[in-house]
């Protein structure tokens, strides 16, 4: 497995994201609310968030397995 910073990086981005799933789920009356993700690895996020299907070049990344748990 690749070991690099922009995978550490997705792993706390898909982290954070699953605790406020749990959170979500652990309180299905509350509906009020927000929450603000705040991670330096625009590459991460632009990848993780953008719109539409992925390209070869971003399929074929060692990344792409965070990325489309992410989505």
């Amino acid at each position: 497995m690749n070991r690099n910073p922009y995978r550490a990086e997705l792993y706390s981005i898909l982290a954070a994201l699953t605790v406020l799933l749990q959170a979500e789920s652990g309180s299905p009356t509350y509906t009020g609310g927000t929450a603000t993700l705040i991670s330096n690895c625009q590459k991460g996020l632009r990848n993780a968030l953008s719109p539409g299907p992925a390209g070869v070049k971003e399929a074929t990344q060692d990344e792409y397995d965070l990325i489309m748990e992410i989505c």
